[in-house]
């Protein structure tokens, strides 16, 4: 279905635009969440997460990190960062 907008006398297709963009988002947000939630050994022998292996460099280039700044840096709750470290220190 087309649906058109008039703008200034031309016909201008914005909303198959923004839907094929907004198509084109929700793909790219499946396959990124796919790789985020595939374990990897980034070079190590154990899985991680994207995101454990992140804090993990996070930590090593800031050395001193509290829990707070660290949750602020990686841009996630204080709770989040606790669970994610306690069972960071549970895998070592």
């Amino acid at each position: 279905m087309n649906y058109y907008v008039w703008i200034g006398g031309s016909v201008i297709k914005e909303i198959q635009i923004f839907a094929g963009i907004m198509e084109s988002l929700y793909t790219f947000e499946r396959i990124l969440n796919s790789y985020q939630n595939t374990p990897r050994t980034y070079g190590t022998k154990e899985l991680l997460y994207m995101t454990e292996a992140h804090v993990i460099k996070e930590i090593g280039d800031n050395p001193g990190l509290n829990l707070n700044e660290l949750a602020e840096q990686t841009y996630r709750t204080k709770s989040a960062m606790s669970t994610m470290l306690k069972g960071l220190v549970k895998e070592v």
